[in-house]
């Protein structure tokens, strides 16, 4: 969950709480893509879904609903740390966003791939729904 006064301060916040219902933790959020720059915009791109834990499908997969890429756009980066990143699959354990100082902190937590933190001046939130062809 994420605090209401933080919300407040990222553009986009409020429509992705809206898309789930709730705020995501992003657990098994697939990661599409890491770009950061210098002097413009940086980005991070995930891939998620809410998953039914109380539902499974013919296949005995839970039963996964409303997906959407969710871009974090980063601007006037202040620093980055990033570790494992690998050449297959980035899968999140979760993403947490911080702010103190006038910094905005995302912090990936890893499953399998990229782990670490980007840390911004500015932060927004961007929604692509649907499913991503493959």
């Amino acid at each position: 969950m994420m605090n209401e006064d933080l919300k407040a301060l990222i553009e986009g916040a409020q429509q992705l709480e809206e898309w789930f219902g709730y705020w995501p933790g992003f657990h098994d959020a697939e990661v599409l893509s890491l770009d950061i720059r210098s002097n413009q915009p940086s980005l991070l791109r995930l891939y998620f879904w809410h998953t039914d834990w109380n539902e499974v499908d013919e296949q005995g997969y839970f039963r996964r609903s409303k997906f959407v890429t969710v871009n974090f756009v980063f601007e006037d980066v202040a620093s980055c740390e990033l570790v494992g990143f690998n050449h297959g699959e980035g899968v999140t354990f979760g993403l947490e966003i911080r702010h103190q100082e006038d910094l905005f902190r995302v912090e990936l937590y890893p499953c399998v791939g990229v782990a670490g933190n980007v840390t911004a001046r500015r932060l927004r939130i961007e929604l692509t729904p649907g499913e991503i062809q493959r």
